[in-house]
C-alpha cells in the first residue's frame, strides 16, 4: 500500500516543532532582547502566519501525495458528523471573538498599539465548560470526517498530538501571566473535555 502516511506524520511533526519553538517563552524572550521593543510587536503576527501557512501546507500534501481510502460514511451517519462539524465551526469562531481575534492574531499589537488594553482572562461563555475551547473544536472537526484516508488519519494523529503539546505550553503561560486566578480557574473547569455537569454561576 502507498500513501503519503508517514511523510504526511513528519511534516505535521516538523510543523509542530516550528509552532512550538517560536510559541515558548524563551523564544519570545530571545526574539525581543534581539529585534527590540518596536520590532518585536510584529512577532505574534509572524507566528501567526507562520501557523496559517504551514497549515495550508499540510493541507496540500494530504492533499496530492498517494492516499488510500479507509472508509466514507454514508448515509444516515454523514447526516450526523457534518452538522456538528458545522457547529465547530461556529464555536471556533465563537472563542476567537471572545479573545479578541484581533489582538490574538497580533494586528492590533502591530497596527494599533495605542487601543491595546491589558490581558483579562475570560472564563465566560465558551471558556466557562472547557479552558481551551479553540482547541477542542478544531479536534472534533478533523476527527468527524466523513472521508477518512490514510493521509487524512497521519494529519489527525499528529494534530492531535501537536495541539496536546501546544495547550501543555499554553497553560504555563498563562499561569505565569495570570497567577493564581487561573490556578484557581484550572480547578474549577477542564482542560479539553467540556464540564457540561458543571452548574451555571448565578447572575
Amino acid at each position: 500500500m502507498r500513501t503519503g502516511f508517514w511523510w504526511v506524520l513528519l511534516a505535521v511533526a516538523v510543523y509542530g516543532v516550528i509552532r512550538s519553538g517560536l510559541a515558548s517563552w524563551r523564544t519570545r524572550k530571545l526574539a525581543k532582547r534581539v529585534l527590540g521593543e518596536k520590532i518585536y510587536q510584529a512577532y505574534r503576527l509572524f507566528l501567526t502566519l507562520v501557523i496559517i501557512i504551514g497549515g495550508l501546507g499540510l493541507i496540500y500534501l494530504v492533499d496530492t501525495l498517494p492516499d488510500v481510502k479507509i472508509y466514507h460514511l454514508g448515509l444516515p451517519w454523514v447526516l450526523l458528523t457534518i452538522p456538528v462539524q458545522v457547529l465547530c465551526f461556529a464555536g471556533a469562531l465563537a472563542s476567537l471573538n471572545q479573545t479578541d481575534i484581533w489582538d490574538l492574531t497580533g494586528i492590533r499589537r502591530l497596527f494599533c498599539p495605542e487601543k491595546e488594553e491589558p490581558p483579562t482572562l475570560v472564563i465566560s461563555g465558551m471558556y466557562y465548560w472547557v479552558r481551551h475551547p479553540l482547541y477542542v473544536c478544531a479536534l472534533l472537526f478533523v476527527w468527524l470526517m466523513p472521508v477518512m484516508t490514510w493521509n487524512i488519519l497521519a494529519f489527525n494523529i499528529g494534530i492531535t498530538i501537536a495541539i496536546t503539546i501546544g495547550v501543555l505550553q499554553e497553560e504555563k503561560r498563562l499561569l505565569k501571566n495570570f497567577g493564581e486566578e487561573y490556578a484557581e480557574y484550572q480547578k474549577r473547569v477542564p482542560m479539553l473535555f467540556p464540564g457540561f455537569w458543571l452548574k451555571k454561576p448565578k447572575s
